[in-house]
Formats: C-alpha cells, sequence, structure tokens
C-alpha cells in the first residue's frame, strides 16, 4: 500500500493500543470501514449517504436505536437506486456482525427446484461453493434479516406464489424478520409472476407497507418486469427483466394492491449527485456516528 495511502492512525496495520495496557489493542476505524464495505456489499456501500431514513435511527453513544425496523416485516415499495441509499444507513448502523441476506423471487424458485443443490454441483467443486438443498438453508433461523428483490423472473411458474409463502412462512416459524421489495417498474398485483390473492393476503396480514417512492426517480427509459401482459387474441407474454416492452405494453401493468401514502422528505434526508462526496467526512461528528 503506497505511504500516502496509509491510515494515519494505525499506519496500516488495522490495531490501535489500548490507553493504559500495553497487552491489548483494538481495532481502527480503518480496519473496520473495510469490513463494514466488504459486509454490505459493492452495491450497497457505493450508494449516495442519506441522514435519515424511516427504516433506522441511531441513539446516543451507548444507548439502543431510537428506530430499528431490521427487526420487522416490511413490504418495501420505491426505485431501486433509492432504496440502496436506505440499505446502506440502516444495515450499515447495524455493523459487519448483522447477518442478512439479500436475493431476488428468482432465487427462491432456483432453490426450490434443487438447483443450486449440493449434488447438482460438479464433485470437483461442490465443497468449494455454497449451496442451498432447500428453502430453509436459504432463508432458514441463522440470518438476522432477509430482503426478497421481487420482479426478477422471466415467465410463468405456477408454483411461485406457493414459494414465496413458504419462505416468508419459515421466517415467520424462526421469528425473524424479512423486507420485501417492490419497484415501480414491477407492481406486486394480479400478472406477477410471484402474485396470488393468497400471498397477498398473508403479506398484509404480517407485513407493514413502507413506501419510499420519489416521483422525481421515475425514468422515462424504466424497463417493465416480471409480470405477464395479455394483448387482444394472442397468449400471454412474459415480460422478462432484460427485454424493455412497447410503450403500449404500460397499460398492462398488475394494479398496485399493497398501498401506502409515499414518505414525505426534506432535502437533507435524500441522495443526490454529488451527496455522498459531501457528507461523507460528517459522519465521524455526529453523535452516535453511521455507516463507514
Amino acid at each position: 500500500m503506497p505511504d500516502d495511502k496509509l491510515c494515519i492512525r494505525c499506519q496500516g496495520s488495522g490495531v490501535l493500543p489500548v490507553e493504559g495496557d500495553d497487552t491489548t489493542v483494538q481495532q481502527c476505524i480503518c480496519s473496520y470501514s473495510r469490513a463494514l464495505k466488504a459486509h454490505l456489499g459493492a452495491e450497497i456501500a457505493t450508494a449516495p449517504l442519506i441522514q435519515q431514513s424511516p427504516l433506522f435511527a441511531g441513539g446516543p453513544p451507548g444507548e439502543p436505536p431510537k428506530l430499528d425496523r431490521t427487526r420487522d416485516n416490511l413490504f418495501l415499495k420505491g426505485y431501486w437506486r433509492d432504496l440502496l441509499s436506505h440499505l446502506k444507513w440502516s444495515l450499515g448502523c447495524k455493523g459487519p456482525m448483522f447477518r442478512y441476506r439479500m436475493m431476488t423471487d428468482e432465487k427462491l424458485k432456483a432453490v426450490w427446484l434443487g438447483a443450486e443443490s449440493y449434488v447438482t454441483k460438479a464433485k470437483s467443486r461442490r465443497d468449494e461453493v455454497v449451496t442451498y438443498n432447500s428453502l430453509n438453508d436459504l432463508v432458514g433461523p441463522d440470518i438476522d434479516l432477509v430482503i426478497i428483490r421481487l420482479g426478477f423472473l422471466g415467465y410463468k411458474n405456477i408454483a411461485m406464489p406457493g414459494i414465496l409463502k413458504e419462505a416468508l412462512m419459515i421466517r415467520e416459524f424462526a421469528c425473524k424478520p424479512t423486507w420485501l421489495v417492490e419497484v415501480p417498474t414491477s407492481i406486486f398485483g394480479p400478472g406477477h409472476f410471484s402474485y396470488s390473492e393468497e400471498v397477498e393476503e398473508y403479506v398484509a396480514a404480517h407485513f407493514e407497507v413502507v413506501n419510499l417512492t420519489r416521483k422525481e426517480s421515475a425514468r422515462s427509459d424504466e424497463v417493465l418486469h416480471g409480470f405477464a401482459v395479455t394483448q387482444p387474441d394472442e397468449e400471454s407474454v412474459g415480460v422478462g427483466v432484460d427485454t424493455p416492452p412497447p410503450e403500449a405494453l404500460r397499460q398492462h401493468m398488475p394494479e398496485e394492491r399493497l398501498k401506502s401514502p409515499p414518505r414525505t422528505y426534506t432535502e437533507s434526508d435524500l441522495p443526490g449527485e454529488g451527496y455522498g462526496a459531501r457528507k461523507r467526512s460528517q459522519w465521524g461528528k455526529k453523535k452516535g456516528g453511521g455507516p463507514v
């Protein structure tokens, strides 16, 4: 590591001596920052940093947080690029020891069908890669929070709504929270590949809707995905995640079922161009700190 990149506190060692104790060291903030970024993953770690979120609010040093929605079942609505900042704040404040797992509904289907089980891997690699023999392996009680992004199926599978409900019930039995994510380009309603009335009733009974949608984030080139459309005298056509449909197909977007009014923000709440760079240096000065 070049000298100008060395941490001025620990000089690259990652640890600092504890004052008054020559035999004990403590982790340096630079080492903690690297561990947290690796824990969050590149997509979340590089998202713009926000000052506050309805998902988490820290408390004074040494005291519990004022608000911690990572303990609750939530149905999050919003554009993914905006939600990433809320995930960065809430998961970052929980720290690298908080076990979370983010996946798509397509991942649930693949595991349920056995596509990621131990026996499907090449014998030369099956002991080197992560395998999931059942949904319980994927979403079981060892994970503190499961985040499921909806709308990643490119075709209909009649079992998919049941697979989703089974995963949610595994979490319920384990008394562990789940966050479901709906984006405006893949409304969870009739026609959505993971939707059924039974799943909707379950989600409505066990989840709280948190609407983080910002109209300012809408783009004219958004790609619709994760649902089927039926045109006159034609069979249903799947709208996948890779192929943008003709503009005329937008009228076939599933009707919004799980609703909550959008949250009202001030400018200081929201990520924007250059925001992360401007605010990043302030976190060390704030009470309670924040994700690095």
